[in-house]
């Protein structure tokens, strides 16, 4: 199953990727996904400004979370007392997604502290831009010009 939120100031695609791709969200557009579960979000990163408009945006993509050490019971229904501790372990989405916008953008793949990291390859193409994601190990991406 799948859950899509299709707004001008938010877009969200939560789900398998099992089903027939690509799948639209408004703006966002999830054309492949090699993760099997994914949640992903598009936000402008300039409060008030929808994302058709906005000059930055901020992506989120994750997918399973866990403590370090985390155990489940065999029928994955409870971690007991097992809950592990820091750092918090994170599935990267692998996949490609494509983003309705005003212009070309560029994308960076973000640290942990919010800052950029490297350059992540994108085209520009009947307004929309696509990229690929799951390349850096992150789970939030800002496009920008």
């Amino acid at each position: 199953g799948q859950f899509l939120l299709a707004d001008d100031f938010a877009a969200t695609f939560v789900g398998f990727g099992k089903s027939q791709l690509p799948d639209d969200a408004g703006p966002l557009r999830v054309t492949k996904l090699d993760t099997p579960f994914a949640a992903i979000q598009v936000v402008p990163a300039e409060p008030g400004k929808p994302i058709a408009q906005a000059d930055r945006l901020l992506v989120s993509a994750v997918a399973r979370i866990g403590a370090t050490g985390e155990e489940w019971n065999a029928a994955r229904t409870s971690v007991s007392k097992q809950f592990g501790k820091p750092p918090a372990k994170i599935e990267v989405v692998r996949g490609e997604l494509a983003v309705r916008t005003a212009g070309p953008m560029k994308v960076w793949a973000l640290h942990a502290n919010g800052t950029r990291g490297n350059a992540v390859p994108a085209t520009y193409e009947g307004g929309m831009l696509r990229f690929a994601i799951g390349g850096e190990p992150t789970v939030w991406y800002e496009l920008g010009k």
